[in-house]
Formats: C-alpha cells, sequence, structure tokens
C-alpha cells in the first residue's frame, strides 16, 4: 500500500545476513531502505508463488531464478504484479514490478491525490448512491478559499 501511495513501480525485497533490505523504486531512483526481519524475503517469495498465473513447468519451481506474474487487491485496488525471485545462499532476493491495473482508466478517481484507503472508501460510497450507473455526479462544496 505504502509503495502504491508513493507511486512506486518496484519493490525489492534482498537479503543481508540477518536481516533482509526493502527497497521501492519511484521515478527511476532507489529509496526508503529499510530493515525488515529475513524471513519477510522467504514469506513474499511463497506467497508471490501460490498468487502466480504462469506456466511454468514443475522442474522451473526449483529453477535458481523464478519469473512469474500475479494479481491481488490492495485496499480495494487491483494490482497487476511481474516478479522475479532469485534463489541465494542468503535467502531469496525478490523485485516486484507493480502496478494498479485501473491506471490508464479516464472515468478513475486516482487523480484527486487521496490515498488509496480514502479512494477505495469513497468509490464505495460512490457505487452505493449508484451516481456511477446512473451518469450523475457529486458535488462537494466548502467555503470559499478552502481548498475542496
Amino acid at each position: 500500500l505504502e509503495a502504491l501511495e508513493e507511486g512506486a513501480s518496484e519493490v525489492l525485497v534482498e537479503p543481508r545476513g540477518a536481516r533482509a533490505s526493502l527497497r521501492f523504486r519511484v521515478r527511476g531512483e532507489l529509496r526508503k531502505e529499510r530493515e525488515v526481519a529475513h524471513d519477510v524475503a522467504s514469506t513474499l517469495a511463497d506467497r508471490l508463488c501460490e498468487l502466480a498465473h504462469d506456466s511454468s513447468p514443475d522442474d522451473a519451481k526449483d529453477a535458481k531464478v523464478r519469473v512469474g506474474h500475479a494479481r491481488c487487491e490492495v485496499s480495494g485496488l487491483p494490482v497487476a504484479l511481474d516478479f522475479r525471485i532469485l534463489r541465494t545462499a542468503l535467502g531469496p532476493s525478490v523485485a516486484i514490478e507493480l502496478e494498479a491495473e485501473d491506471a490508464g482508466r479516464q472515468d478513475d478517481l486516482s487523480h484527486l491525490g487521496l490515498s488509496l484507503d480514502a479512494l477505495a472508501a469513497f468509490e464505495a460510497v460512490i457505487a452505493r448512491t449508484g451516481a456511477a450507473r446512473a451518469g450523475g455526479i457529486i458535488v462537494v462544496a466548502g467555503p470559499p478559499h478552502g481548498g475542496k
């Protein structure tokens, strides 16, 4: 969720001895390096392999490099994941390219600048009111110069 909110195109989890490193690639720049528990990379690699939509033969599942594609939902937003898992002596190194699946839509609300949680809640309200189906609008009003 944090990676998507920051506009990251890639998430990297790399083993570093007793700990692992977590970094985001945002607009081509690697940033936000932080330490996470060593088993995060292993757990993530296992979960990605469970979610994977690939046609790898069974013998490829134990290869040194595993490549796959998966889809999941993050706070109600569908996300496509292309991942690479490199098995190293320290544990798996995971690289995930992520993309919100509706990023190219013209009718989405992502340009409003809301967090993904707020955006999901707002879209749920719109769906409940039926405004989206009826082609209606929602008007947000406030005081002049109130930053609406």
